[in-house]
């Protein structure tokens, strides 16, 4: 009853005469992406820009690891929907996206504290596969309150303990509520982007795009 969604991710807000906002707001995400993606602007597959990062390479190596261990876990916990998941990727994804050797094309960095980034804005995450599930993996830092994975349309707020795994379906929304204290949650988001599929019916050759397309010289007309 406090505001009217104009996309999955903005809202107007109520205001305090009634009416809503007639300018929507953002989401407040913040997250940093590890993994592989499709450029919206080159239309090609490439690892994200904190993977490229030579100081980064150390983390990536250890990061690498979670995308089986969650897997395991999505495998033992929905075995049906692990079973979906990874012939999708096997069938549809080239191995060298796989995170791991797991169904898992990226990771979602995400660091909560009273100093820093204290909760995340209830959102969908439109690039999960639609038959899929997202895990999470959660490390505790120290003493705190809050930061729950909370599920506002079923009223659902789910608290994880240090190393705990939880699975959820991200096309549903959900955010995480402010965290309170002086200790640091840190979570890893592992999930299957279905827009890397390249291979067989269900994936999308690289296209590349303009600059990025050398092989391929046309007009404007032929651009439009």
């Amino acid at each position: 009853i406090h505001y009217k969604l104009r996309t999955p991710n903005s809202y107007y807000p109520l205001k305090k005469n009634g009416k809503f906002n007639r300018i929507a707001e953002a989401n407040a995400i913040h997250s940093v992406l590890i993994g592989y993606k499709r450029g919206r602007f080159t239309g090609m597959i490439s690892p994200s820009g904190w993977i490229e990062k030579k100081s980064n390479q150390p983390k990536w190596e250890v990061l690498q690891r979670i995308a089986p261990i969650n897997e395991s876990a999505l495998k033992l916990a929905s075995p049906d929907v692990w079973r979906q998941q990874r012939a999708f990727a096997d069938n549809y994804i080239e191995s060298k996206y796989h995170i791991g050797g797991a169904p898992i094309t990226a990771l979602s960095a995400n660091k909560y504290s009273t100093e820093g980034t204290q909760k995340m804005s209830a959102h969908v995450d439109g690039k999960d596969l639609e038959f899929g599930m997202t895990t999470m993996c959660v490390f505790r830092i120290g003493d705190f309150k809050g930061a729950y994975l909370c599920f506002p349309r079923y009223g659902i707020a789910i608290e994880a303990d240090d190393g705990d795994v939880l699975i959820a379906d991200s096309n549903e929304l959900h955010g995480v509520t402010p965290i309170e204290g002086n200790g640091v949650r840190l979570s890893c988001v592992a999930y299957c982007d279905e827009h890397v599929a390249t291979m067989g019916i269900g994936g999308k050759s690289e296209n590349p795009i303009g600059p990025h397309n050398r092989d391929k010289q046309g007009s404007l007309e032929d651009f439009f």
